[in-house]
């Protein structure tokens, strides 16, 4: 897991890349412009982000996956082995 630190530096490296808040940026709208191959994770009944952005990002990437990660919300699915097996296998392709 990302400690405090690390994840608030992550946040001001986007909201300084993207020149606007993190709240305020809209994903979908950003994916427009990317093609480079990329997988989306997304818990359907994850509490924090609705599925339904996880959907509208990978339909605007057009070289992105969307794969469900049932039951593990928001952050667990980062430690989940079958979930990592994904990823891995979506980087060696």
């Amino acid at each position: 897991a990302f400690s405090d630190t690390r994840y608030e530096g992550l946040v001001r490296q986007i909201q300084r890349r993207a020149g606007a808040a993190i709240h305020s940026i809209d994903g979908a709208t950003a994916a427009r412009s990317l093609t480079a191959r990329a997988l989306i994770l997304h818990d359907p009944a994850d509490r924090q982000v609705p599925f339904s952005h996880g959907e509208a990002l990978a339909k605007a990437w057009g070289g992105a996956t969307l794969h469900a990660t049932p039951g593990l919300g928001h952050r667990r699915l980062l430690y989940d082995g079958q979930v990592v097996t994904r990823i891995a296998e979506h980087l060696t392709r």
